[in-house]
């Protein structure tokens, strides 16, 4: 399965921001709010006849990126966008502190009181749905907080504070969906296509997947397996001419379990010794022992330090820069390194784009994007090439654009990052900055901490309303560059 929502940004639109730089205390970030349906179709356009790229479920978070007569662009946890019909979004229910139910049943019938037969449900939701618990009132039932108001939900149905599956235990519970229908775009036991299956399966391993299978190959959290070694739990990539289109979870005997409109439309077991498998088969992946043994992103926000203020005075801020020492603050923050071990960075942000940015570089960090250094500017002296040229992921710099207006930069106000920049260098015709990143310009080339529109970088950065400077229309391209 192979579907693309992309954000265009034109060089129009940057060229807009940069002449409201002063107002950027107003931009707010994208609206976190949850899915009402049990689950809600994402198309790629805000019309019911454009084409279903993706579903999102009951209870889902969501980013709302944009709103078009009765419609919502959203964008979901795995980084994917669509739209779906404003009805379909709610409110997030006010409840930190309750216990949770999560569906673990095919399917469960959500009742307006404790009993099932006086009225129709008045939700059915799939299988990992999660409800936040209100009271439970004896064996049979469970009273819960729905996003529209309360409901009750048959024990039998449910598991309370469900932990994440193992890899044994998620291949166990493969069975338990076979006969499930095949559905384009379908990611629940409503119906699932052939990537939403895997990524649903590894989900009950507390694992986000990309969308796509033609993404999934290359997550950062698999490592290639010979099809000679292969174990249970090994993802399968089918397809022609080396693209993947199919994939399968692995279950060891050479069978396979797949959601496939061959041969039966509906979630089951194949055989990869059948010529057709055979023919189509590309490679394999399994997941990463370093992705499962991680530490978990750790990132605060804190004044800056009073020595690194006196940097700043020295080397990238003075008086008349757009924004005062006030206006901006210290960030440390976990990020994985292209050692594939996790690191702790520095970085210093508007104030008003820190809580954005944690979440974003979270992101990067459950996906493993990797990220070779990050430091302030300060550390070298202030010097963006020198930054570069080390392949150092910054943000802050008071300083002036690079096109030779006098205008001061994006980064002057603190809401702008460049990630990687010697992978994802800026041109401008003739002009490489830098220079030393020459070699990284044909963007169909594989290289650790690219950024493309493919890249789970991209993603999350678009799905939180930061624009790329490798969108831009016309001959000037910046790679590297993030900005709100």
């Amino acid at each position: 399965m192979n579907k693309k929502n992309r954000l265009n940004v034109s060089m129009i639109g940057a060229c807009f921001l940069c002449c409201l730089c002063y107002m950027l205390p107003i931009f707010a970030a994208p609206v976190a709010q949850v899915i009402k349906a049990p689950v809600a179709n994402m198309y790629e356009k805000p019309d019911e006849n454009a084409a279903v790229s993706s579903q999102a479920g009951y209870g889902d978070s969501v980013n709302i990126l944009q709103s078009k007569r009765g419609w919502v662009l959203i964008g979901t946890e795995d980084n994917y966008q669509g739209w779906v019909k404003s009805d379909a979004i709610g409110q997030k229910p006010n409840l930190p502190d309750a216990d949770i139910v999560k569906v673990n049943n095919l399917f469960a019938c959500i009742y307006r009181e404790p009993n099932t037969t006086i009225h129709q449900p008045l939700l059915k939701v799939p299988f990992g749905a999660k409800l936040p618990i209100i009271q439970i009132q004896d064996e049979r039932w469970i009273k819960v907080q729905l996003i529209d108001g309360i409901g009750w939900i048959q024990q039998a149905d449910v598991i309370i504070n469900a932990k994440p599956l193992n890899l044994q235990e998620m291949l166990n519970l493969t069975q338990k969906f076979i006969g499930l229908p095949y559905l384009w775009a379908g990611t629940s036991t409503y119906g699932f296509d052939c990537s939403g299956w895997v990524q649903f399966l590894f989900k009950q391993m507390g694992i986000i997947l990309p969308r796509d299978a033609g993404i999934q190959v290359n997550w950062p959290g698999f490592i290639e397996v010979a099809k000679a070694n292969l174990r249970p739990g090994d993802v399968l990539f089918f397809g022609q001419d080396k693209k993947p289109s199919h994939e399968a979870v692995y279950l060891g005997g050479n069978k396979f379990i797949n959601s496939t409109p061959y041969e039966n439309p509906i979630v089951h077991i194949s055989d990869l010794r059948s010529p057709h498998w055979q023919e189509l088969y590309i490679t394999a992946r399994r997941l990463d022992s370093a992705w499962k043994n991680a530490p978990e992103f750790m990132g605060v926000v804190a004044a800056i330090p009073e020595n690194m203020q006196q940097k700043m005075r020295q080397y990238t801020w003075h008086k008349g820069c757009p924004v005062s020492l006030g206006d901006l603050v210290y960030l440390k923050m976990s990020y994985w390194g292209f050692d594939n071990k996790a690191h702790e960075g520095t970085m210093i942000v508007h104030k008003n784009f820190a809580s954005d940015v944690l979440a974003i570089f979270q992101e990067l960090y459950r996906q493993h994007f990797p990220i070779e250094k990050m430091q302030p500017i300060e550390e070298y002296q202030g010097d963006d090439h020198s930054s570069m040229v080390d392949n150092n992921t910054s943000a802050f710099n008071c300083r002036a654009m690079t096109d030779g207006s006098g205008k001061y930069s994006i980064h002057s106000y603190g809401a702008a990052i460049d990630v990687n920049p010697l992978i994802n260098p800026y041109t401008d015709g003739d002009k490489i900055d830098p220079q030393e990143g020459t070699e990284y310009l044909d963007r169909t080339k594989p290289h650790k901490g690219k950024i493309t529109m493919d890249s789970v970088a991209y993603q999350i950065f678009a799905k939180h309303g930061w624009m790329w400077g490798g969108a831009w229309s016309g001959k000037v391209k910046d790679y590297q560059h993030f900005s709100k």
